[in-house]
């Protein structure tokens, strides 16, 4: 592996750092700001707009990070010649 498929491999998890990060970030977020105003009446759509939303950036990012050797590689291999 040459130096350019490393910073490739390197700034795609970065990405998928920072997208989990977020998705945490805003997770916790939510159900902090969600839990004073819940209503039971409206609880699909609390689940919907403030769980798996974050949720969902949050496995893009660990999917993200775990295909980040291949990725590197894709983009790393024609700037290498």
């Amino acid at each position: 592996m040459n130096t350019t498929t490393a910073h490739a491999i390197l700034g795609v998890r970065l990405i998928a750092l920072f997208m989990g990060a977020l998705g945490l970030w805003l997770l916790v977020a939510n159900v902090i700001e969600g839990v004073g105003d819940f209503n039971p009446s409206y609880w699909l759509y609390f689940v919907v707009s403030q769980i798996v939303r974050p949720v969902v950036a949050i496995a893009i990012g660990l999917s993200l990070w775990l295909i980040s050797g291949p990725i590197g590689r894709l983009f790393g291999k024609d700037l290498s010649k």
